[in-house]
């Protein structure tokens, strides 16, 4: 099955750099990460562009038959125009659709109000310090209440982050004001020349402040320099006010992507 959307192509080149098995069926992929089975979209079903092979498919058995111990539900429908037909079955068996902007940059300018005294800087996540600094940000913006193990899925994509930094496939970031990291996100390329935005985090008593805008320009600045990308890439949540954010530095939506997932019951 050839990916046509840049979202789900950044995805799966994320996904192959952690280790996860990514299988051709023709009409869907199945990503398999055996090494995390509680990481949703590592263990997802990537439905084809083409409606007529979306349509008509009992889409719950097949993710049942190559995820049979899965309790979540994941799918991408791949395309760049947001069409989720055939889709409908999920939507009616509890799946939520999310639709989000695919956004690229070759190039960046700085944000309208930076933070005129953070300090940004790469994680060295061989060090427990910065490990427990980008584990505190990422905490503090988790879902309320927490859900079991949640702590633990994030030590483990910690960990993930920190053999690709150590294999050269990126970096983990954060913004520091008087010591203490109140931003922080990811940024991952395979060498292709394109690279992937993750997880951009702020902390709720953080916000508003240009931090974020900060952090993503300064990661640019390394992703353009060190990594030598020619494209950033980053997905958003339209209705997110950090939108705005990233498309003050120069982002620009290129396509939709659609996404569909269940919470474990």
């Amino acid at each position: 099955m050839r990916v046509s959307s840049l979202g789900f192509q950044t995805d799966l080149m994320v996904q192959r750099l952690e280790g996860s098995q990514v299988e051709d069926h023709g009409d869907h992929l199945v990503v398999r990460s055996p090494q995390e089975p509680g990481y949703w979209w590592g263990n997802a079903v990537v439905l084809s562009d083409e409606p007529a092979a979306r349509i008509g498919r009992d889409w719950e058995s097949v993710f049942r038959q190559h995820h049979p111990e899965a309790q979540h539900r994941a799918f991408g429908v791949d395309g760049v125009a947001g069409d989720s037909l055939g889709c409908e079955e999920l939507v009616r068996q509890g799946c939520e659709l999310e639709l989000s902007d695919v956004m690229t940059a070759t190039s960046v300018r700085e944000p309208p109000r930076p933070h005129p005294s953070a300090v940004c800087r790469p994680l060295d996540l061989t060090d427990p310090r910065d490990v427990d600094a980008a584990l505190a940000v990422r905490l503090v913006n988790g879902p309320r209440p927490l859900p079991a193990g949640y702590e633990e899925f994030l030590v483990r994509r910690m960990d993930t982050m920190r053999a690709l930094q150590l294999a050269g496939h990126g970096r983990w970031f954060g913004a520091f004001l008087g010591g203490e990291m109140r931003s922080g996100l990811g940024l991952v390329t395979d060498g292709s020349g394109v690279a992937r935005y993750r997880s951009v985090d702020t902390r709720p008593d953080s916000r508003g402040q240009g931090l974020a805008g900060t952090l993503v320009h300064h990661a640019a600045a390394y992703g353009f320099d060190v990594l030598h990308a020619r494209m950033l890439v980053i997905v958003a949540d339209p209705e997110d006010v950090a939108i705005s954010v990233y498309r003050s530095v120069g982002f620009a939506t290129v396509e939709k992507q659609v996404r569909l997932q269940r919470a474990p019951s």
